[in-house]
């Protein structure tokens, strides 16, 4: 099963996912990252992740999908 990683991203500041998330396919790695990335705005709230990206990457380092954190109108 390929592991996926969720690094967030803002400007030069980076926080690196070292443990990563085992899931099935990219298709199901975008589910998980629209549902962690609705987690983590219910834990801080909308305002504190403007300027922030989540990029996922698999264990090759393969870019697999990379999302904004803002607007809140486009992760329905």
């Amino acid at each position: 099963m390929p592991r996926y990683y969720l690094h967030l991203i803002a400007g030069a500041v980076t926080e690196m996912d070292a443990h990563g998330i085992d899931l099935v396919s990219d298709k199901e790695a975008a589910t998980h990252i629209t549902a962690a990335i609705h987690e983590l705005r219910a834990e801080l709230g909308d305002d504190s992740w403007a300027g922030w990206t989540m990029h996922v990457v698999d264990a090759s380092g393969r870019r697999v999908l990379d999302v904004p954190l803002e607007p809140l109108g486009s992760l329905t």
